[in-house]
């Protein structure tokens, strides 16, 4: 049965989203780790849109060394994804860091950063730059909350083009923007997601929920789902609460509109991972 995130500090007043005020329990804030005590990272770089489907098939098929760099640096979950009309590629992964840049040290240890480099001319840790993870919600289904098994024998994988979960789920990921002077607040609404809007998700598919964001208010978000981003999207467009939450965050957005009307899905390009 559905549960409440829960917070794990010392509770304050949440504003319910009927308008009521109860003393809160529940957190959905950035750094929440995995059920296996992973830290969840986000990093984005940008490749010459002409390269981009070069830049595609080759992450498909990524030799057997880059993989098991990227497992000896205790990189896990990893998944690619890019806008092809800029070349913007985002990187989604669950890392045994602490912080994305003590997980970038953990690369420079590895073999990654020569192998990558020499397969696609590129630097691998110093083109990227870190967004900031301020949102998490789990699921309710035993095994879903996260998929990344990480004492798992690790084997190289046939192929690197983007998988679902063991559990089935695609991984989505999909881009949204914020005005970057009422970004405090936009971010501190986050903290505490009404528990009927978390139900809500839940109840629609998505699981193992992250957003993350830059100071510029540029935003991603990453989920797993039996559906794909516009399916999903649909499924919460039937739930009362949900017209509610997007109508109170549209305030945020350059547009005014509601940010799932604004957000775009990004293309799949690779997945690299050891839960299959």
């Amino acid at each position: 049965m559905w549960q409440v995130q829960k917070f794990t500090g010392t509770g304050g007043e949440i504003m319910a989203w009927n308008g009521t005020v109860t003393l809160g329990a529940l957190y959905t804030g950035g750094g929440l780790k995995t059920a296996c005590g992973l830290t969840r990272i986000c990093f984005q770089r940008h490749i010459i849109p002409a390269n981009i489907p070069s830049f595609i098939t080759k992450h498909q098929n990524l030799s057997d060394g880059i993989q098991k760099s990227l497992a000896d640096a205790g990189w896990y979950n990893y998944a690619t994804f890019c806008r092809e009309a800029d070349g913007l590629v985002i990187t989604y992964a669950e890392t045994k860091a602490e912080t994305y840049t003590e997980a970038v040290e953990s690369l420079k240890k590895s073999n990654f950063e020569k192998l990558y480099s020499a397969e696609f001319g590129l630097d691998a840790t110093t083109i990227e730059s870190e967004l900031k993870h301020y949102f998490y919600l789990g699921s309710n289904q035993e095994g879903q909350e996260s998929t990344t098994a990480t004492n798992k024998t690790w084997e190289p994988q046939a192929s690197t083009a983007p998988a679902t979960t063991s559990n089935g789920l695609n991984r989505v990921c999909f881009h949204m923007k914020f005005e970057a002077q009422d970004l405090a607040q936009y971010l501190k609404d986050h903290e505490t997601v009404w528990p009927e809007m978390q139900k809500a998700l839940v109840e629609t598919g998505w699981h193992n929920y992250s957003l993350f964001y830059r100071e510029d208010g540029f935003a991603v978000g990453y989920f797993e789902t039996d559906a794909g981003f516009k399916e999903a999207c649909e499924r919460m467009d039937h739930k009362e609460v949900n017209k509610i939450w997007q109508d109170a965050m549209s305030k945020y957005t350059p547009s005014k509109s509601t940010p799932l009307d604004a957000a775009g899905p990004l293309t799949p390009v690779c997945y690299i991972g050891n839960d299959k």
